[in-house]
């Protein structure tokens, strides 16, 4: 149902491409991205997988750290990836981020607000990825939601996060 999220497709083409994070007024100076992931379960997992592997062919990822929140640390997915890949992680809430420390922020049923402090540190911006077709289902719990509906149609938003709604 969600194969395509967990191909990551969308995130990878944003990435190469890089037209939808920034104008044409704004100028990268390097060719790879440093990419801080926020995630904590078995929906956001394919996609972090799918930026380790890019990070380790390290064509478009220079840098790939994570953001998952503690009380998910005994059955967390994304916990297991970041020690078997041994990428750093950092606790929620982030208290220690740098202005331009990461390029982008990749959000991925992360189940908390990211205040615009955080997100106003990323120079190119915030992606997020939903499972749902924007709005019917925003918020928590989409997938169960659509499917304790009925819903015959079903898919995955991608969005850029901006600080202010």
């Amino acid at each position: 149902m969600f194969k395509l999220l967990q191909n990551a497709f969308y995130l990878k083409t944003c990435i190469k491409s890089s037209r939808f994070i920034y104008s044409n007024e704004q100028q990268r100076k390097s060719s790879t991205w440093r990419i801080l992931f926020f995630g904590n379960d078995d929906f956001a997992a394919p996609t972090l997988n799918s930026l380790v592997k890019e990070l380790r062919r390290r064509r478009f990822i220079s840098r790939l750290d994570v953001v998952t929140s503690a009380k998910y640390t005994l059955s967390n997915p994304v916990a297991k990836i970041v020690n078997k890949e041994e990428l750093q992680s950092r606790e929620w809430p982030v208290k220690d981020l740098k202005a331009n420390e990461y390029d982008v922020g990749v959000v991925v049923s992360f189940g908390h607000l990211i205040p615009s402090r955080i997100i106003s540190m990323f120079p190119f911006g915030m992606i997020n990825i939903h499972a749902s077709l924007l709005p019917r289902w925003r918020g928590a719990a989409p997938i169960m939601h659509a499917l304790m509906a009925g819903d015959e149609e079903v898919g995955v938003t991608l969005m850029k996060i901006h600080p202010h709604r």
